[in-house]
């Protein structure tokens, strides 16, 4: 009985060696996007500034292009609001929430730039984007 209860401990203790190593790996794969994100925040905030001198600038800005630049920039600070709570979700070890809000806050990212990008092609005045 002990010879089979000796025989699995390596078998318990590779199980144990493999989730935590992959646990570790999605831990530094979350900060990594985490670290991401926040770069492509700050450089959404950039266009998002861009778009609004230049519009100011120009002369441009219509009620339409307004409240479209207004939603967006609106979108950007609730993005910006989660970058915080993506940090206490790490220090907190909770993976699944802060790869869920990682993800949700990339989609809502990849929606503002869309809305940036077409602020701009549908304003013939502005430059291209």
């Amino acid at each position: 009985m002990f010879d089979r209860i000796a025989a699995l401990i390596p078998i318990f203790r590779s199980f144990f060696f493999y989730f935590r190593d992959r646990r570790r790996r999605r831990l530094e794969q979350i900060e990594e996007y985490h670290e991401r994100l926040r770069s492509v925040i700050s450089e959404l905030l950039a266009k998002a500034d861009e778009v609004d001198q230049q519009g100011k600038y120009l002369g441009v800005p219509s009620a339409e292009w307004t409240h479209i630049l207004r939603a967006a920039c609106s979108e950007l600070v609730k993005l910006g609001d989660d970058l915080p709570k993506i940090e206490k979700m790490l220090e907190e070890q909770d993976l699944n929430g802060a790869r869920d809000t990682v993800l949700e806050s990339c989609r809502k990212a990849s929606k503002i730039s869309r809305q940036l990008d077409s602020i701009r092609l549908n304003e013939r005045r502005l430059p291209p984007p």
